[in-house]
């Protein structure tokens, strides 16, 4: 982990702007590097955002392995804490990218931070906006019912996946909520039969689900 005066250091001697370059590199082993030292980048303060997310959403539009879109999940939600940067997502037309996240196959955690990303940007009514899809709404079903893969470990134990499963779930049901807030919302989701995902949810050993 990068100190906060390396940080400065690295942004002030333009290597932010060489990793964003070699981002783009053909080379899965190179822009494996570069996605985790961008992800250090947004643990800190001081990167500029405005270079780090296009670079970050087009490194999930190219092809890549688990490692990379980890990476990258990491680092846009870390920077998906600033309303600012999530705005940022929007304009780089991050929805399909992030939804890719998501999908059955990924890892674990990438599919929780995705989950947690997209639940914040729902929270602005334009981004909401283009959620309201019926493709959009059938990968959160699916994710509702995400689990620990056979192969994987998530640092914690089962007790603290457990904890994410709950989380996700939650944000799920927010995203939701948010999407009903406007007619064509509440169309879309009595169409898509969340109506029957809401009343599963009801019994979830969750309070704040419920």
């Amino acid at each position: 982990m990068l100190s906060h005066k390396e940080a400065d250091r690295v942004v002030g001697k333009g290597i932010l702007e060489a990793l964003v370059r070699l981002s783009k590199s053909r080379d899965e082993s190179t822009r494996s590097t570069c996605a985790a030292a961008l992800w250090e980048l947004t643990n800190l303060q001081g990167s500029d955002p405005s270079k780090l997310v296009p670079a970050l959403i087009q490194m999930l539009r190219d092809p890549g392995g688990s490692k990379i879109k980890g990476d990258c999940a990491a680092a846009l939600y870390n920077l998906a804490q600033d309303m600012k940067n999530c705005i940022l997502m929007m304009e780089e037309d991050c929805l399909i990218p992030l939804l890719s996240l998501i999908a059955v196959g990924q890892n674990f955690g990438t599919r929780v931070q995705a989950c947690a990303i997209l639940s914040r940007l729902s929270n602005m009514e334009e981004f909401c906006a283009q959620m309201a899809t019926k493709e959009f709404l059938q990968a959160m079903f699916v994710l509702a019912e995400l689990e620990v893969g056979e192969n994987e470990e998530v640092e914690g134990g089962e007790g603290v996946a457990k904890i994410r499963i709950l989380k996700t779930q939650q944000r799920i049901v927010n995203t939701i909520y948010n999407i009903s807030k406007n007619a064509e919302g509440r169309k879309l989701l009595l169409a898509c039969g969340t109506a029957k995902f809401l009343s599963t949810c009801s019994t979830r050993p969750s309070e704040d689900i419920r």
